[in-house]
């Protein structure tokens, strides 16, 4: 395992895989980018023409998020969440402005907004739920630390068991 990772065993490699390789990396690198556009146009076909889509069933939404998930997840490794374990700051500072922060800003805003109780009390709790696929998405794709927000996401996924009810 450690010679197929050697600069050595790479030079052994016939230049036609190490070409394919790189044309492929570059290619799924430029698609990533171009994520924004990519909704975008969906967006935008589904807006003039939602029949275009509903020959997808929601049944299969599930499956559909736990392969994006599966893509992302098979980029990280062990030692990925055993870097990201060194920094419980990061992850508490996440867990505080999703139960803390975002929920102070909500009230401040329905406050201001003189809403009704009932739609202040829906806004409090949009505002603690956390980012969750979207985010981790969104940081594959800015190729931030991933392993930070899946660990992030899971942490404050955890923790609405306990934190949503308090919000109420």
């Amino acid at each position: 395992l450690h010679a197929a990772a050697s600069p050595t065993a790479t030079a052994s490699l016939p230049k036609d895989d190490n070409d394919q390789s790189s044309l492929f990396r570059r290619s799924a690198q430029i698609f990533c980018n171009l994520f924004p556009l990519w909704t975008l146009m969906t967006a935008t076909v589904a807006l003039k023409r939602p029949a275009t889509f509903l020959s997808i069933p929601s049944s299969t939404f599930p499956a559909q998020i736990g392969a994006l998930m599966l893509c992302m997840g098979i980029t990280l490794t062990p030692r990925d969440f055993q870097r990201v374990v060194q920094r419980p700051g990061a992850v508490l500072l996440a867990f505080v402005g999703c139960y803390g922060v975002m929920p102070a800003l909500a009230w401040t805003l329905a406050s201001l907004l003189q809403l009704p109780s009932n739609l202040a009390a829906g806004l409090v709790l949009v505002a603690c739920i956390n980012g969750a696929q979207a985010s981790n998405l969104c940081t594959y794709i800015g190729q931030g630390d991933l392993a930070l927000s899946v660990l992030m996401t899971t942490m404050t996924t955890m923790g609405a068991m306990v934190m949503t009810p308090l919000m109420g």
